[in-house]
């Protein structure tokens, strides 16, 4: 088995061979090269370099290999996310607060999300958020130019009272500092509260979210069925 650091000269390599011509993405390969530590993944990820970028184009296009090469990186961010929630969660005293994002969804996904009858979703990626709603409103709004999409503005009911899905505050660990960022562990589940139109001349609809307790006997179910799921497709190697 590979060592860590030689699992990431590996990914360095690989990185360059796909960003080769591109002068500004191998300076801050290099700079990766350098600099990187498994405490500061959040920081890398926030940064929207090349490594954010083809971890996102790997989630569009199933591109396992991909996938494959970052598993060092991705287990370094949820492992940061993680320790981040544990020295965080009591200085929410227990309350509830809302965070917001604001994206475009694709036609064809909007209307299953509308026919589901599940009231569960989850985010196959990790989920950035903000808690200023006109910040994410914004975002939304730009993705009504997208051809075959809807903007949609997720308000997420993020109860503290409850164990869920480890979030974290990154305000002071990301790339910039200037937003009140939250940011959700990979594969987050949320319960759908309600989804109603913001604009009625627009396709801009508001999907109110919240938490699930980690115990929540729906989620436990669908979790099961997931897995099994993917057990059957890999002939058990999950």
């Amino acid at each position: 088995m590979e060592s860590d650091q030689q699992v990431i000269k590996d990914f360095v390599v690989f990185c360059k061979e796909e960003y080769n011509g591109n002068t500004k993405e191998i300076e801050v390969i290099d700079e990766f090269d350098s600099h990187y530590e498994s405490s500061n993944a959040i920081w890398w990820y926030t940064r929207e370099c090349f490594i954010y970028k083809m971890f996102n184009s790997a989630l569009r296009t199933f591109n396992g290999d991909i996938i494959i090469r970052l598993r060092f990186f991705l287990s370094d961010l949820q492992k940061q996310i993680e320790t981040l929630y544990k020295t965080q969660i009591s200085l929410y005293q227990g309350k509830t607060f809302l965070a917001y994002r604001g994206q475009s969804l694709p036609t064809t996904a909007f209307d299953q999300l509308m026919k589901s009858n599940v009231g569960i979703i989850c985010f196959n990626h990790f989920l950035s958020t903000n808690t200023k709603r006109d910040i994410s409103l914004r975002f939304a709004e730009e993705a009504l130019e997208s051809v075959d999409a809807v903007g949609v503005l997720f308000e997420i009911i993020v109860d503290c009272n409850l164990p869920s899905a480890p979030f974290a505050s990154i305000q002071k660990f990301g790339y910039t500092d200037t937003e009140v960022e939250i940011l959700f562990s990979m594969n987050s589940f949320f319960q759908i509260n309600a989804i109603r139109k913001l604009d009625k001349d627009h396709s801009l609809y508001q999907i109110q979210l919240r938490t699930i307790p980690d115990n929540d006997e729906k989620l436990c179910r669908l979790q099961d069925s997931i897995r099994k799921q993917a057990s059957a497709r890999t002939g058990g190697n999950v």
